[in-house]
């Protein structure tokens, strides 16, 4: 049984892996080089490296400059391929490639050129990179470590803007409507009860409305029924031998079960946008799959699952 176990564990862990390499690996790499062309003008020349088997998006690749001084010059043709998570026809480098743009007399260097792209293989797809150089007539050098694209906007981007009104929860039409009526009003922020009411008696009222709604989900049809499960799995009924060790018994198996949470919520809340794309992931949704899988046939005593025994 310990044999089956380990084998299960170490499936499990290896599906898990292919979805993991998404985010430890980057088999893509790009350069970026000044030059002189013949006619004695400023360059930019910009190296794809794509590995055999794997391919670049073209709607995906997007190359920028903050100063708006490059201007297209050789730019290779993408071949048409059907996708094999849409299958549509899309633009795809296949082989290595190369991006050359005019500088423009007017540039000031060093120049910062930001190079964002995506790619896939005919079974999964990679985390989107972007990646930030800085040229200039003494060389050429990354400005930022390859790190996974996200859709947040830049800090810089909100200058200017002034919040005018905010709301939490669910709304329905109507209250939507009437939420940007009091916002256009310039009542957004100061009618807003639930606001208003945290801000009046500070953060022990959301602690104490956080336990009361996690007491709450307790008389759910999916929570109630288990109670008693539970207690009859951890001893703290009539076995307990005392008050004292049952209520021990239920604050350890009530703890583990809030370090497990919060741990995922804290991974969750801190990894963002690359949790998501970990989750849309076939490879990770299979290792999950498997997981629950096994656990399920462990309930039907296809086999036992007793970490106690080691």
């Amino acid at each position: 049984m310990k044999v089956k176990l380990i084998s299960l564990l170490s499936t499990v862990v290896l599906a898990a892996s292919f979805a993991l390499a998404q985010f430890n690996e980057n088999p893509f790499s790009v350069s970026a080089e000044l030059q002189k062309s013949a006619a004695g003008s400023n360059i930019a020349v910009l190296d794809f490296t794509v590995p055999d088997g794997l391919f670049l998006y073209e709607k995906s690749l997007k190359i920028s400059d903050a100063a708006k001084v490059l201007i297209p010059e050789a730019i290779p043709v993408a071949e048409q391929k059907k996708d094999p998570f849409s299958g549509d026809m899309v633009g795809v480098y296949k082989h290595d490639f190369r991006f050359v743009y005019k500088i423009a007399e007017e540039a000031q260097f060093p120049l910062k050129i930001t190079v964002e792209y995506q790619g896939c293989s005919e079974s999964l797809c990679y985390m989107p990179q972007s990646e930030t150089f800085n040229i200039s007539t003494t060389g050429s050098k990354a400005a930022e470590t390859t790190k996974p694209h996200t859709d947040s906007a830049p800090s810089d981007i909100l200058n200017g803007f002034t919040i005018i009104g905010s709301d939490l929860g669910y709304k329905k039409t109507a209250e939507f409507i009437d939420f940007i009526d009091r916002v256009e009003s310039g009542k957004g922020i100061e009618e807003n009860p639930l606001r208003n009411m945290f801000a009046k008696h500070g953060v022990f009222v959301l602690i104490f409305f956080i336990l009361l709604g996690g007491l709450a989900l307790n008389l759910t049809p999916c929570v109630l029924p288990m109670i008693p499960i539970n207690i009859a799995i951890i001893g703290a009924g009539s076995q307990a031998g005392s008050r004292s060790r049952g209520f021990g018994l239920g604050a350890v198996y009530g703890l583990g079960i809030a370090l497990v949470y919060g741990t995922l919520g804290l991974v969750v809340v801190l990894t963002g946008s690359q949790f998501g794309t970990l989750n849309s992931s076939p490879w990770f949704n299979l290792g999950i799959a498997i997981l629950f899988t096994a656990l399920a046939l462990a309930m039907f005593d296809v086999f036992s699952i007793d970490f106690s025994k080691y």
